[in-house]
């Protein structure tokens, strides 16, 4: 017997100015943030700026924890 292998992959970043979790993946139309993770590259995203959909303000990801 085969089992099925099923994928749920997120980025969840909270807001430093307001607090608000958000999901990065919901926003990876481009393969910005996935690409990098799935080619073992996580260190790549250090750095990175994120806009918070709640508040807008712009912070850097400082690392990426799994």
């Amino acid at each position: 017997m085969k089992a099925r292998a099923v994928l749920d992959w997120h980025l969840w970043t909270k807001c430093p100015y307001c607090g608000y979790d958000f999901d990065l993946s919901d926003f990876d139309e481009e393969g910005q943030w996935s690409r990098p993770l799935f080619s073992n590259k996580w260190d790549d995203l250090n750095g990175a700026e994120v806009e918070c959909p709640s508040c807008s303000e712009v912070s850097e990801i400082e690392e990426v924890e799994y």
